[in-house]
């Protein structure tokens, strides 16, 4: 994990210096590339301020940082890919005419121009959030059950309370008879979270069975015993490592994968937490889990479940890094089905980050299994 952290900065600060560098090219004035340099690299040290600044600091200046720094991260991902469009651009032109073109001014402006609609696209769609229907069939009941799903809220200084009354509103229009809650409540920092109870509105889930929820990896990252806490004084039930029976519904709560690093042991089977439980299988058997992991999506087919229900990909959230999250888990957005287990991945409510969506709409699930 500390080797990765390496990795993405030293990505990171290698981007930034080529955006930098190309800037600077652009501009035939020494006042020019000073003021692009300076602006380029307060911008990158933006990131780093951000983790660096002490948690008394004032809340305005926090949150900020943090819409400045990450917000960054998106610029500078499409300035490189956009900034090696138009070398690639001047080198066919190069070997062609044979004759080099120079770096010009007019490049860079076009770059900023297609890099702000990018964003505001990814903003309006950020905050547009579907419903995602889906319908299964299960012989174990003779009635409907219509389930909610909603995954990856990261409230903190991006997501905000009005969000999370905006997401409480769309699930009680569906009218559902359970709501489960996939992880990744927190963004990572529980401080503006608690402070200002951004998660209040979830008291007002209408569910007619219960709201059931499950932590994510960024549960961990701000502080288990923090966020445990807090999300136990809200009006759901919190499951980790542990199953409950709600009529012929059998919930069963993963702890996240990231629960390792706290105990230092590796999480509980599905048997393990049934028997430790005390429930009773049978019924329409869901597992909850944050991350769609092939080891956890192959324990819920090996134990026979009917439904997994996860999400933590985010569906890649901003292209083209759905590539990758499609290449790590297989299934990062949407339905898949082996033997007799389904799994449905939610691309989540909100976002890392900025709240910006280039892959995938804000979304919550909502099934519907006859």
């Amino acid at each position: 994990m500390v080797y990765l952290f390496f990795i993405v900065v030293a990505v990171y600060l290698i981007a930034c210096f080529y955006v930098a560098r190309r800037a600077r090219q652009t501009f035939n004035t020494q006042i020019g590339r000073i003021v692009s340099t300076t602006v380029i690299g307060l911008l990158t040290f933006s990131f780093f301020l951000q983790k660096l600044l002490p948690q008394s600091s004032p809340e305005w200046l926090m949150r900020a940082s943090y819409l400045i720094s990450t917000t960054w991260l998106v610029v500078v991902l499409y300035g490189v890919i956009l900034l090696l469009f138009f070398d690639a651009v001047r080198w066919y032109a190069q070997k062609t005419r044979g004759e080099k073109l120079p770096h010009r001014a007019n490049t860079l402006w076009n770059i900023i121009a297609i890099t702000s609609l990018i964003l505001v696209a990814g903003v309006i769609n950020a905050y547009s959030p579907e419903v995602a229907r889906y319908k299964l069939k299960n012989g174990n009941i003779n009635h409907s059950l219509k389930i909610a799903v909603v995954s990856d809220i990261h409230l903190g200084y991006a997501v905000r309370k009005g969000d999370a009354a905006k997401m409480v509103n769309i699930i009680n229009k569906e009218s559902p008879d359970i709501c489960l809650i996939a992880g990744d409540i927190f963004d990572g920092d529980t401080k503006p979270v608690i402070d200002n109870d951004l998660a209040e509105p979830f008291n007002h889930i209408n569910a007619k069975m219960g709201t059931f929820a499950v932590v994510g990896n960024h549960e961990y990252i701000g502080g288990i015993e923090t966020t445990e806490a807090y999300l136990r004084e809200l009006n759901i039930t919190l499951l980790m490592d542990s199953a409950i029976r709600v009529g012929d519904v059998l919930i069963i709560g993963r702890d996240d994968v990231s629960s390792n690093w706290k105990t230092g042991e590796d999480r509980k089977t599905i048997g393990e937490m049934i028997e430790k439980s005390k429930v009773e299988r049978g019924g329409v058997e869901i597992v909850v889990d944050h991350q769609p992991t092939k080891a956890s999506r192959e324990e819920t087919r090996k134990e026979g479940i009917f439904l997994q229900v996860s999400g933590h990909t985010h569906g890649g959230q901003v292209f083209p890094m759905n590539f990758f999250t499609g290449m790590i888990f297989g299934n990062d957005h949407g339905i898949s089905r082996e033997d007799s287990t389904t799994t449905i991945v939610t691309s989540g409510f909100g976002t890392w980050g900025p709240r910006v969506r280039l892959a995938t709409h804000s979304e919550i699930v909502i099934i519907e299994i006859n």
